[in-house]
């Protein structure tokens, strides 16, 4: 089964095109946490854009602009 084109940070939970970061960091590592494990499967995904007046990112407990996922599974 060929991989998928995003992949969600285990840690911190923000999505990243597979091709781009392996482009900007030459490995898979997330620049934000530093953290090498990711998954492909996740779902429910969330856009931040001004987490200082967002409801939903004091809700889901994120205070800083990004893409996220949700829901993860780990195998």
């Amino acid at each position: 089964m060929p991989k998928k084109a995003y992949i969600v940070c285990t840690r911190c939970m923000r999505i990243f095109n597979r091709k781009s970061l392996l482009e900007k960091m030459g490995r898979l590592e997330c620049p934000y946490c530093g953290n090498t494990r990711f998954t492909e499967n996740f779902g429910d995904v969330i856009m931040i854009l001004n987490p200082e007046k967002s409801v939903l990112a004091k809700k889901v407990n994120k205070n800083e602009k990004g893409i996220f996922a949700l829901n993860i599974e780990l195998f």
